[in-house]
């Protein structure tokens, strides 16, 4: 083992010492810090990419979110002793949350290292390296996009942007009054639009169009970006974003750890501006939003503890309060099958069990879920209310073990730029959204935002197929 393998950590838990130090934060949080880091650095250093690192392998980006929505709460928790919604939070509940996600990433590091199979000598790698399925992403991309025009050209035009409190709640009022809303959503807004940003990117980068054509679909991307940040459509900016990274990172220019620093703090505070801004869809209206905020507190809306995206990890505080004072019990293993069974689509199966976050919100906010609203929630939180503190691990050891498994596949297909693709938008909800919905909820949202990029490769090799037995037939 190389020897900076053993200062880096030291350096690093001796810089985050200090900054607890220096901010007066109790011991909680600073034993909370040290112990994760060297939870993860034993990760990290047990299996260190071979080409340096690497952002978008799962285990980075999952273990840092979930170091940054844990020490979140459980700064707000020290400063208020209260959760998000006001309701008081007992000492205990409060190291066990410290222990919760700690297990959590103990879980998630074993999970990563006990998978040791590599794909780059498989079948599939050998497969993938014609690259012949982007000519048919593009010309479907252009083919839906003409025939379902009228339902995603809004998503590109700024002037058509609505609010997220004008779309969010009428999308899950609309979500619970119909079994095929999402159906239809994922048919005539998702795939299309998917597809499109897909090609814009290939066509963007890809030497063999002209300079007029590759500079259109810079303009559409960003105009596609910007329509997204006006809506607060935080999960479709998202998705968008790392579309786009991802392809530069494996395909153009890999970024190397400045950047990677650098890119990481844009987006944090990127993400927790749209908190603030997505009040309104009026760029005017959002610079005065944005001096009002200033000028009363400054930047404390980018401080871990003041971070409305963060503070969801809360939600997990609240079921360990319902466990400790008898309001829920210990599912013990009937929530790891209602949620087998919510991958049933409801068009199907209208009273299919519901997933850890509609459950959530259903037992602990009644109103609130007849409503159509919803909260966030998280593999902590899930974990937890599965088997308490072992039901951590667990949760966590899925996480890590499942995430590692679809980066090895990964990279195996890597050079084909359609898996690039597919890749991103699955590395978008198994890594960004698990900390968000829980694990099985953002397994689900892999499989319906891969949808696009799935159809198109079940295209290729059905087109594969007949043409063999088509030529098959001439020979005989």
């Amino acid at each position: 083992m190389k020897i900076h393998h053993f200062f880096i950590p030291l350096f690093l838990v001796s810089i985050i010492s200090f900054f607890f130090y220096i901010n007066d934060y109790s011991f909680g949080s600073l034993f909370f810090s040290v112990i994760f880091g060297s939870i993860f650095f034993y990760g990290y250093q047990s299996k260190p990419s071979p080409s340096g690192i690497d952002i978008f392998r799962p285990y980075l980006l999952t273990s840092i979110l979930l170091y940054l929505y844990s020490l979140s709460g459980i700064l707000f928790v020290e400063t208020t002793s209260l959760n998000l919604y006001g309701e008081f939070v007992t000492e205990r509940s409060s190291i066990i949350f410290v222990f919760a996600s700690l297990l959590t990433q103990l879980g998630i590091t074993l999970g990563f290292v006990s998978h040791t199979k590599s794909f780059a000598y498989s079948t599939i790698a050998k497969e993938s390296k014609k690259n012949d399925e982007i000519n048919y992403l593009v010309f479907f991309a252009i083919f839906f996009s003409i025939i379902f025009f009228s339902f995603i050209y809004k998503s590109f035009l700024p002037s058509e942007a609505i609010s997220y409190t004008e779309w969010s709640l009428q999308s899950r009022v609309d979500k619970l009054s119909s079994n095929s809303s999402g159906l239809k959503e994922i048919i005539f807004q998702n795939t299309p639009t998917v597809l499109l940003i897909c090609a814009l990117i290939h066509i963007l980068f890809a030497n063999k169009y002209n300079f007029f054509l590759r500079l259109f679909s810079l303009i559409l991307i960003s105009l596609y970006l910007y329509t997204q940040f006006l809506s607060g459509a935080r999960a479709n900016l998202m998705i968008a974003m790392l579309l786009l990274s991802v392809y530069i990172n494996y395909r153009v220019y890999k970024f190397n750890l400045m950047q990677v620093i650098l890119g990481g703090a844009s987006v944090y505070i990127l993400i927790n501006l749209i908190s603030i801004l997505r009040l309104t869809s009026n760029p005017i209206e959002m610079i005065y939003i944005l001096s009002d905020q200033l000028s009363s507190s400054g930047l404390a809306f980018l401080s871990l503890q003041r971070s409305g995206e963060l503070l969801t990890s809360l939600n997990a505080i609240t079921i360990i309060e319902g466990v400790e004072s008898g309001a829920t019990t210990f599912q013990s293993g009937s929530l790891f099958l209602n949620q087998v069974l919510a991958f049933i689509p409801k068009f199907i199966w209208p009273a299919r069990p519901e997933f850890a976050s509609v459950l959530f919100v259903k037992h602990f906010y009644p109103g609130i879920y007849d409503m159509g609203g919803g909260f966030g929630f998280s593999v902590v939180a899930e974990g937890f209310w599965e088997f308490g503190l072992i039901g951590c691990v667990f949760y966590g050891f899925l996480t890590g073990f499942f995430s590692e498994r679809i980066y090895q596949i990964f990279l195996a297909t890597k050079h084909n730029e359609i898996y690039l693709f597919l890749y991103a938008l699955i590395f978008s909800r198994i890594v960004i959204l698990i900390h968000r919905s829980g694990l099985f909820s953002s397994i689900k949202a892999a499989l319906i935002v891969s949808i696009p990029i799935l159809f198109i490769l079940l295209l290729y090799q059905l087109h594969k197929f007949y043409k063999k037995i088509n030529e098959d037939t001439v020979d005989s």
